[in-house]
């Protein structure tokens, strides 16, 4: 949209993990917080490649949520699984299926103002408002 102004929020913040992890409950956490928040939650992209030292899998999330006519957040966030492994473990008494491997988060928010077109002036205005 070329009247929408983006102001970044959050710039290439990396999240990086190496160990056990649960990759459904990480997927879950997500969604939770969006759903807590008022955010929707959408995938854009998924792709999963298998290697010989393990998975590979790459997901690329878009989150948003309207504030006003004139201002809503979105947050791009890729995570990408590298060289996974399934394991097994025992969680009081019972097996549990988990992952083992690398993962990496790559967060990136911003806040778009006037992205409906709606307004005459700049989006600064929008911050001068108190009514918002």
């Amino acid at each position: 949209d070329p009247m929408a102004e983006l102001l970044p929020v959050v710039e290439n913040e990396k999240i990086i993990y190496d160990g056990v992890f649960d990759a459904k409950e990480l997927l879950t956490i997500v969604k939770s917080w969006c759903s807590d928040k008022g955010y929707v939650y959408t995938e854009r992209s998924h792709t999963e490649t298998t290697k010989p030292e393990g998975r590979y899998a790459e997901l690329n999330l878009l989150i948003f949520k309207k504030f006003t006519d004139y201002a809503k957040s979105r947050f791009a966030i890729r995570i990408s699984y590298n060289d996974i492994k399934d394991i097994v473990i025992e969680r009081d008494r019972k097996k549990v299926k988990l992952q083992e491997g690398k993962v990496s988060i790559v967060l990136n928010a911003v806040l778009e103002t006037d992205y409906e077109n709606r307004w005459e002036t700049i989006p600064f205005f929008y911050f001068l408002n108190p009514n918002i």
